[in-house]
């Protein structure tokens, strides 16, 4: 899908004249696909997702003039999320586990969701991108590899890699 006319209309607006409304809009846009990319990421952990958004919309007005209309917004939006995430992934302490998060109140989650973030919280951080951008968003694989920055058979290797491991921790957790 290409940048609609909207879009551009709106980041035009912002680039020239600094608009916080046309801004509004394309957060109004796309807030809620970035907050389940990041609620995916982390394991279910409202408070980090919300956190992990609201800096990927920050760095977005920061660095708006830096879009190039030859790509799609949201690839460059969603480029954006992937390293702010792993960004946060970095700058952990080592003896921190992303799994951790899952311990965070769950209750709210359905016994499905649960085991979903649970397994989803066990795969590497690329490999749950490309699971959640693929699966959650459905983006095509050339989609993700941009994103990413990672090669579209790795992508697609991660696809694999990361239902295979899913379902075995699923099904164990079943047990």
């Amino acid at each position: 899908m290409k940048n609609t006319i909207e879009e551009i209309a709106w980041i035009s607006r912002i680039v020239l004249f600094d608009d916080e409304r046309a801004f509004g809009k394309l957060l109004d846009r796309y807030h809620a696909q970035v907050r389940r990319m990041m609620m995916a990421q982390t394991g279910g952990d409202d408070a980090l997702s919300d956190d992990l958004t609201q800096e990927v919309f920050i760095k977005v007005w920061l660095n708006i003039r830096s879009f190039s209309l030859r790509s799609r917004f949201s690839t460059w939006l969603y480029r954006i999320a992937y390293n702010v995430f792993i960004d946060y992934c970095r700058c952990r302490r080592p003896t921190e586990h992303l799994s951790s998060a899952t311990d965070v109140a769950v209750e709210e989650y359905d016994d499905d969701a649960e085991r979903l973030h649970g397994a989803l919280a066990e795969l590497s951080p690329p490999c749950r991108a490309c699971m959640t951008l693929f699966y959650l968003e459905g983006m095509p694989t050339r989609q993700i590899a941009e994103i990413t920055a990672i090669n579209e058979a790795t992508v697609r290797s991660h696809l694999s890699r990361g239902r295979k491991r899913m379902k075995e921790l699923i099904e164990d957790e079943r047990l």
